[in-house]
Parts: structure tokens; sequence; C-alpha cells
């Protein structure tokens, strides 16, 4: 009594709530997939033990490390082509360091590689400073540009650092020797991976808080940004800073492993491979550039890859990344099947539309 009778049928199926799957949570697969690249070369060094294999790893894994080293670029929507700075800014210190500091002879002979991996990576942080300071209210056009002009001015000023002369000078003659750091290949392939490791942790852990929401912002419009509480240009010169200090970090690396560094650090090469392996491995994630970098420079080494080959196939991508999504090349948000949005369809091509004049003739 008093009671709404009970709806039988379609009714009854309207007013019953719907059951929804719960969806696998995002943050969590992205965890996993972070820590599955950051495994990945431990899993290569436990696999291979000859010596010609961990010196190929070992190369891989700071290549790694320098490719996740600029995603923080792209994230602040700075299409940075001069990467190449910091990373040969951190190894050049090493060198300086090595050279005038007698730290071999001091008591503190066993922190040598930590204070010139500290001191690289403040030198590779100036280094990013500098490129931030230049292009602080250029467009993206333009700082890719001067980007790529402070690359080449620091290899003319390395180069004439240990050669005034600049006619027939070779790059073996302006190698500066730096004390090698580890001994052995095997252990210089497991710090690689450990550098590489903690890079892509890090990066990604930064990406996914609120400071990687806040560098974000700062790509998209400086008035957004400033209305959620952000400081667009501070933003962006952080940006470069923290990453030239990783790039920094993996310089230092290099240049420890080789034991000597050269003018060819600062080069067209390493910044066109950042770039590169950041479009294959698509700049929204943290592990798949790292990945692409990883496997990049471990498949070139292993084929013997020339360099001027290598420099063309990272132009080459880049420039079908320009062709394929020029509004979004170099920048997070990139992705190879990107399709223009339906405002820029003309009307006349889109599926299921009839002009007006056809529409009045037809009615008649």
């Amino acid at each position: 009594m008093g009671t709404r009778p009970r709806m039988k049928g379609a009714g009854a199926a309207r007013l019953r709530p719907a059951k929804t799957p719960r969806a696998p949570s995002r943050a969590g697969s992205g965890w996993w997939v972070l820590a599955g690249c950051a495994a990945l070369p431990f899993i290569a060094a436990g696999l291979l033990h000859d010596r010609f294999a961990s010196s190929i790893l070992a190369v891989a894994g700071l290549k790694g490390l320098f490719a996740v080293s600029w995603l923080f670029l792209a994230a602040s929507g700075q299409p940075s082509l001069g990467h190449a700075l910091p990373y040969g800014a951190g190894a050049y210190a090493v060198a300086f360091l090595a050279r005038r500091l007698p730290l071999e002879s001091s008591g503190t002979a066993g922190f040598t590689p930590a204070v010139l991996t500290a001191a690289a990576a403040l030198a590779g942080a100036c280094a990013g400073g500098l490129q931030g300071r230049l292009t602080r209210r250029l467009t993206p056009a333009l700082i890719a540009a001067v980007t790529l002009a402070t690359v080449q001015a620091a290899h003319s000023l390395a180069t004439m650092w240990t050669a005034p002369v600049m006619r027939g000078v070779s790059e073996a003659d302006t190698a500066i020797p730096v004390p090698p750091f580890p001994a052995g290949d095997r252990g210089a392939m497991w710090i690689a991976a450990a550098a590489m490791a903690a890079g892509v942790l890090c990066v990604g852990a930064v990406l996914r808080s609120r400071a990687g929401v806040a560098l974000r912002t700062a790509a998209a419009d400086e008035r957004d940004a400033a209305a959620l509480g952000f400081d667009a240009p501070r933003l962006r010169f952080v940006a470069f800073v923290a990453s030239g200090a990783i790039a920094g970090i993996a310089g230092a690396f290099a240049a420890q492993f080789a034991g000597r560094v050269t003018p060819g650090l600062f080069s067209w090469h390493a910044s066109l491979f950042v770039a590169a392996a950041a479009m294959l491995g698509g700049p929204f994630t943290v592990a798949g550039p790292a990945a692409a970098g990883y496997v990049i420079a471990a498949a070139a080494q292993i084929a013997d890859v020339p360099a001027g080959v290598e420099l063309a196939f990272f132009a080459a991508v880049v420039a079908a990344a320009a062709v394929r999504d020029p509004q979004r090349v170099l920048a997070l948000s990139f992705g190879w099947n990107h399709r223009p949005p339906a405002s820029r369809v003309p009307e006349a091509a889109r599926p299921g539309t009839v002009r007006t004049a056809d529409a009045g003739a037809a009615g008649r």
C-alpha cells in the first residue's frame, strides 16, 4: 500500500544503474613502462658479457640518458637544436678540472669521479641557462636556430682552445686527455646503465608531478600559466637549466669513459640525435625517447655506421616529423598519426555535408 508498482521490461532496465567496468590506471601503467625502460640497460648488461658488447652498451646507456635529458625542453615548448652545448660543456669541465686541479694527488682521490661529475652538472646547467637567457623571448623557430648557432660557436671555440691555427687541423690534434674512469668496460657499462635508469625515473617523476603540469602550461600560453599561478618565463628558463645539468652529467661520463674530449662533442650530430630519438620514441612519453636513443646508439655502433650517414638519418627524421605535424614538431604533443582538426577541413570535403546551393536545388 502506498508503494509504486514495479516496472517490468525496458523501464526496469532504464532505472537499473549500469555497472561500468573499472578502467586501468594510466598512472600505474605508466610507471610500469618507466620501470621497464629503466631495467632495459641492466637486462642487456646481464645478457652480454664480452668486452666489445660492454663498450657498446656503455655508450648506448649514456646516449639514452642524453636523449631523456631533452624532454624538459619539449615539455616547456622550447624546440632546442643545441642540446649538444651543455653535453660538451660537461665533458670539457671534466677535462679542465682534471688538468688544472691536483685531484689525484690529494687525499680525495677516491672521490675524483664524483667531483668531476658534479662540476660537469654545474657546467651543463650554466650552458643551458645561457641558452635559456638568449631565447627567453623568441618564437619556437628562432629558439631552434639560436640554440643551434650556440653549438657551432662552441665548436669553434673548443677547436681554437687547443689549436689556434685552424688550417690543416685534424680532430686528433684538438683532443684533450682525461683520466679514464672506470678501469674496465664492464664497469663503464654498469655505471651507464645506472645513470640511464636514474635519469628515466627522475625525469618521469618530475613530468608526472605538479612541476610537469607547470611546464606544459608554460608551453601553452603565458596568460593561462599566470592565471594558474605559474611564472612561464621562469619555468622555461628552469627547463633549460635542468636539461643542461642532466646533459652535462652524460657528457662527463662520456669524457671519462673515452679518456679524452674533442670539439666533436659540440656538433650538429649530437643535437639532432636527441631530437630524432624523441620524435621516434614519442616525446609525450619518457620511456620512448630513452629506449630509442639506447637502441639507435647500440645499432649504429654494431653496424659501424659512418657519422655522416647518422647525421643524414637524424636530419631526415626531424624533417619527416616537421612535414607530418608541423604545428607540434619537437613538442611534447607531437604524434606521427596526427590529424588536422575538423575546423580546418573545408566544409565541402567533410562527409555527410551538402552545399547550400545543392540543397536548394534538391528542394526545388
